[in-house]
Order: structure tokens, then C-alpha cells, then sequence
């Protein structure tokens, strides 16, 4: 069986022999793959696309007509994560307090119970 940890050491392995790196994964690494990549795609054939720059590079690039009508998807952007963020803690925090009052209450009726047997 083949872990996780087997794979990384070995990706860790080839990237640091490939590129003379000492440590992997770094910012080196991620520039010298860049340089790499645009080395050996072809002219024409690669692609460095920004979610900002919207649908004209990305269609133009697929010989493609650009969406007309249709609003680039923008679900990553940060105000959308932020609401994201806040809405799971908002719903965590209602959870652990219905969990809360209802070991309280629970609690209190087994020590009601408890108490009037004694």
C-alpha cells in the first residue's frame, strides 16, 4: 500500500534533483516549474489566465465567442468567503449552544428526579 506521506517524499525527491533545490516545496520551486513550463509548451499554446481578466482571454484562447449575458463566476472572491466563514461559525456556535442547554436541562431533570427519590 502506497501512503500519502511515501508520495510526497518522493515528489519532494524528483523536484529537488530536477531543479537543484535544497528545499521543497518553496518559492523557488514554484518559480524555476513556471520557467520550466514555459519552456517546454509552445508558443500559442499556454495560457496564463487571471479569473479577474474575465471571459476575453479565456474564449479567445478556446477560439471561442465570449458568453454574452452571462456575468463571469466570481464565487472565490474574498467578501463571498468571508460570508461564507461567518455564516459556519454563526451555525457552530447555535449548535454547541443548543447542545449546551440541552444538557442543561437534561441534567437538571435527572437531578430533579434524583433528588425527590431521596
Amino acid at each position: 500500500m502506497i501512503h500519502s506521506s511515501d508520495l510526497i517524499g518522493a515528489w519532494s525527491k524528483y523536484y529537488s534533483e530536477k531543479f537543484s533545490l535544497e528545499q521543497v516545496p518553496s518559492e523557488e520551486l514554484y518559480h524555476k516549474h513556471n520557467q520550466w513550463v514555459h519552456d517546454i509548451v509552445p508558443a500559442g499554446q499556454l495560457l496564463e489566465y487571471q479569473p479577474s481578466m474575465g471571459w476575453e482571454p479565456l474564449a479567445r484562447f478556446l477560439d471561442r465567442p465570449v458568453p454574452q449575458g452571462e456575468p463571469f463566476p466570481r464565487v472565490n472572491e474574498a467578501a463571498f468567503l468571508r460570508n461564507v466563514k461567518r455564516a459556519a461559525m454563526g451555525l457552530g456556535s447555535l449548535v454547541w449552544l443548543c447542545l449546551f442547554v440541552g444538557l442543561y436541562y437534561a441534567g437538571s431533570f435527572a437531578w430533579s428526579k434524583f433528588a425527590s427519590e431521596t
